[in-house]
Protein backbone atom coordinates (compact mmCIF):
# COMPACT_ATOMS: atom_id res chain seq x y z
CA UNK A 1 0.00 0.00 0.00
CA UNK A 2 2.86 2.41 0.76
CA UNK A 3 4.09 2.09 -2.81
CA UNK A 4 0.66 2.89 -4.20
CA UNK A 5 0.37 5.94 -1.97
CA UNK A 6 3.81 7.13 -3.03
CA UNK A 7 2.88 6.73 -6.70
CA UNK A 8 -0.28 8.73 -6.08
CA UNK A 9 1.72 11.52 -4.44
CA UNK A 10 4.03 11.62 -7.45
CA UNK A 11 1.14 11.63 -9.94
CA UNK A 12 -0.49 14.52 -8.06
CA UNK A 13 2.82 16.38 -7.99
CA UNK A 14 2.65 16.72 -4.22
CA UNK A 15 5.82 17.31 -2.21
CA UNK A 16 7.52 13.99 -1.62
CA UNK A 17 7.87 12.83 1.97
CA UNK A 18 10.61 10.92 3.69
CA UNK A 19 9.53 7.28 3.82
CA UNK A 20 9.87 4.88 6.76
CA UNK A 21 11.89 7.23 8.94
CA UNK A 22 12.24 7.64 12.70
CA UNK A 23 10.35 10.55 14.22
CA UNK A 24 10.33 11.01 17.98
CA UNK A 25 11.54 7.44 18.45
CA UNK A 26 8.85 5.97 16.20
CA UNK A 27 9.06 4.74 12.65
CA UNK A 28 6.49 6.50 10.52
CA UNK A 29 5.41 5.60 7.00
CA UNK A 30 5.52 9.09 5.43
CA UNK A 31 6.94 12.29 6.93
CA UNK A 32 6.91 15.81 5.58
CA UNK A 33 9.33 17.34 8.07
CA UNK A 34 9.07 20.87 6.64
CA UNK A 35 5.30 20.85 7.25
CA UNK A 36 5.15 18.70 10.37
CA UNK A 37 2.85 16.14 8.73
CA UNK A 38 2.90 12.38 9.20
CA UNK A 39 0.85 9.93 7.15
CA UNK A 40 0.44 6.43 8.50
CA UNK A 41 -0.71 3.70 6.10
CA UNK A 42 -2.60 1.14 8.15
CA UNK A 43 -2.82 -2.18 6.36
CA UNK A 44 -5.73 -4.34 7.48
CA UNK A 45 -3.62 -7.35 8.43
CA UNK A 46 -1.19 -5.67 10.80
CA UNK A 47 -3.22 -2.78 12.20
CA UNK A 48 -6.60 -4.42 12.80
CA UNK A 49 -6.05 -6.25 16.09
CA UNK A 50 -6.86 -4.41 19.35
CA UNK A 51 -3.33 -4.48 20.86
CA UNK A 52 -1.81 -2.96 17.70
CA UNK A 53 -4.56 -0.36 17.52
CA UNK A 54 -3.76 0.68 21.09
CA UNK A 55 -0.07 0.99 20.20
CA UNK A 56 -0.97 3.04 17.11
CA UNK A 57 -3.20 5.36 19.16
CA UNK A 58 -0.46 5.95 21.76
CA UNK A 59 2.07 6.65 19.00
CA UNK A 60 -0.31 9.13 17.37
CA UNK A 61 -0.98 10.95 20.66
CA UNK A 62 2.75 11.25 21.34
CA UNK A 63 3.50 12.57 17.85
CA UNK A 64 0.63 15.07 18.09
CA UNK A 65 1.93 16.27 21.47
CA UNK A 66 5.17 17.06 19.62
CA UNK A 67 3.18 19.39 17.35
CA UNK A 68 2.90 17.06 14.38
CA UNK A 69 -0.25 16.54 12.36
CA UNK A 70 -0.86 12.79 12.04
CA UNK A 71 -3.07 11.44 9.29
CA UNK A 72 -4.08 7.80 9.02
CA UNK A 73 -5.36 5.92 6.01
CA UNK A 74 -6.42 2.30 5.83
CA UNK A 75 -5.87 0.15 2.80
CA UNK A 76 -9.65 -0.06 2.43
CA UNK A 77 -9.99 3.75 2.37
CA UNK A 78 -7.23 4.08 -0.20
CA UNK A 79 -8.64 1.29 -2.37
CA UNK A 80 -12.14 2.78 -2.32
CA UNK A 81 -11.20 6.38 -3.01
CA UNK A 82 -7.53 7.17 -3.49
CA UNK A 83 -8.38 10.58 -4.97
CA UNK A 84 -10.10 11.66 -1.75
CA UNK A 85 -7.14 10.48 0.32
CA UNK A 86 -4.66 12.36 -1.88
CA UNK A 87 -6.86 15.48 -1.79
CA UNK A 88 -6.86 15.31 2.00
CA UNK A 89 -3.06 15.05 2.03
CA UNK A 90 -2.79 18.06 -0.30
CA UNK A 91 -5.19 20.04 1.90
CA UNK A 92 -3.27 19.18 5.06
CA UNK A 93 0.06 20.16 3.49
CA UNK A 94 -1.44 23.48 2.34
CA UNK A 95 -2.83 24.14 5.82
CA UNK A 96 0.65 23.61 7.22
CA UNK A 97 2.35 26.04 4.84
CA UNK A 98 2.95 24.16 1.60
CA UNK A 99 2.64 26.03 -1.69
CA UNK A 100 -1.00 26.84 -2.37
CA UNK A 101 -0.41 25.79 -5.98
CA UNK A 102 -0.26 22.12 -5.03
CA UNK A 103 -2.00 20.10 -7.66
CA UNK A 104 -3.79 17.28 -5.86
CA UNK A 105 -6.56 15.43 -7.65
Amino acid sequence: MEGRILLGLIECRLPLPEVNVKVGGYEVDFFWQKYGVVLEADGETYHSDPPQRAIDAAKQRDLEQRGLEVMRVTSRQFDRNSDAVLDEVAHKLRSRGADSGLVGK
